[in-house]
C-alpha cells in the first residue's frame, strides 16, 4: 500500500516537473488525501521520505482513496530526513546531501 501512495506521489510530482513548476522533487509540497483506511498503514511513516520530498500534508477521509496535490514550496527543508544542508550563496540556495 505505501508503494501505491507513493506512486500517486510521484505521478503529481512528475506533472509538475514536465510543466515546470517545479525543478527537483525536494521542491515540492505535498498535500495529500488518503482514505482512512491508509491511516495505521502511514501512522509511523514520514511521506517526505518515502516520497524524497521537503514537506508533505496528510489529511484523512472516507470519500477518497489517494488524492495527491503537488505545490511549489517557497523554500526547501533543509532539515529533511536530516540528512540535508542548505547553505546560502550569493543569493543562491544550494543543497547537498550528508553522508
Amino acid at each position: 500500500q505505501l508503494i501505491k501512495i507513493r506512486d500517486v506521489c510521484n505521478i503529481s510530482i512528475e506533472e509538475k516537473r514536465a510543466s515546470k513548476e517545479i525543478g527537483s522533487s525536494l521542491e515540492a509540497d505535498l498535500n495529500i488525501q488518503l482514505n482512512e483506511k491508509y491511516k495505521e498503514i502511514v501512522a509511523d511513516m514520514d511521506l517526505s521520505e518515502l516520497c524524497i520530498v521537503s514537506k508533505t500534508v496528510i489529511n484523512f477521509d472516507n470519500q477518497s482513496d489517494i488524492l495527491v496535490e503537488t505545490k511549489k514550496l517557497l523554500e526547501i527543508n533543509a532539515q529533511f530526513v536530516g540528512r540535508l544542508e542548505k547553505t546560502h550563496v550569493k543569493d543562491t540556495l544550494n543543497v547537498k546531501f550528508l553522508k
